[in-house]
């Protein structure tokens, strides 16, 4: 049997951290910036957030913006418990302290990595750890290895993906219109 060479995740993105700007600036929450937190995360592609943040917020904090492509997971959460939230930017964001964002090189398909992250979800979850907030060792998730596979069949398996959720989707959607017109 043929095994795939794997790089660590590490070596592929480049991981940027997402951070809160002061809440004693009412008006650093009063922008048209999307501000992604672990809340927001029930999406596969990321267009907006609940809460927004100013071009000033942006100069004046940690939350820096990350370009569209950028591939967003929950790093420190209580919903580490049980769920690894991955989800990919679909325009650009900025990130809360909980999350990170990393960013593609060349040789990545950002959807590729995305569904391979969900896909290495079990294998995630077991490194959690914390005492006042779980969270994932940025090192574990650096060390996580990637099948090293080429863009062109990325993006082929990433397509296979997408078709393969969409049908998931319209059956979930399916079946609770069936209840919820047998009830």
């Amino acid at each position: 049997m043929r095994t795939v060479p794997t790089t660590p995740l590490g070596s592929l993105v480049s991981i940027v951290g997402g951070g809160t700007p002061s809440k004693s600036r009412p008006e650093f929450f009063e922008g048209t910036i999307p501000w992604v937190t672990p809340k927001d995360m029930k999406v596969w592609m990321i267009l907006d957030s609940e809460d927004h943040i100013s071009e000033e917020a942006v100069a004046a904090s940690p939350a820096k913006l990350v370009p569209k492509g950028t591939v967003l997971v929950v790093v420190r959460s209580g919903v580490l418990k049980h769920t690894l939230p991955v989800a990919i930017a679909g325009r650009p964001v900025t990130l809360n302290q909980d999350m990170k964002g990393l960013l593609c090189g060349d040789g990545i398909d950002p959807r590729f990595l995305a569904f391979f992250l969900k896909s290495a979800e079990p294998r995630l979850l077991t490194t959690v750890r914390g005492t006042t907030a779980d969270n994932i060792p940025l090192d574990e998730l650096k060390a996580l290895e990637v099948p090293r596979v080429p863009l062109t069949e990325q993006r082929r398996i990433a397509d296979i993906l997408d078709k393969a959720d969409a049908i998931r989707r319209k059956r979930k959607e399916a079946i609770a219109l069936t209840e919820e017109l047998l009830s």
